[in-house]
């Protein structure tokens, strides 16, 4: 598994990390092939974090309006994670507009 990345999910990490949202791969389903004795693995990208999640919906909302709507609940749900995540943004050096106070 580990000699064979998958790289989309590489690229989609390293993206988020880009604007500072920390995220990794992680494995959901590992399927056994008795036919061909082939191991399959289908790997999806995990924020570390509720905060995390916040950082990334803060710099790159959604454009689908239900779940954006979704993220602007989750940042009002938890205003002391937003707080915070605004925070680590800036000292960052990574600029935000805040969409979700209209």
């Amino acid at each position: 598994m580990i000699e064979n990345p998958n790289r989309l999910i590489e690229d989609q990490i390293e993206i988020a990390q880009s604007i500072g949202a920390n995220y990794c791969a992680k494995p959901y389903a590992i399927r056994y092939h008795n036919r061909t004795g082939r191991v399959s693995v289908a790997w999806t990208a995990e924020p570390q974090g509720l905060i995390e999640s916040i950082k990334l919906g803060m710099v790159a909302s959604p454009n689908d309006v239900v779940k954006k709507n979704s993220v602007k609940r989750v940042i009002e749900n938890h205003p002391e994670y937003a707080t915070e995540a605004i925070q680590q943004l800036l000292d960052s050096g990574i600029e935000i507009e805040r969409w979700w106070d209209f």
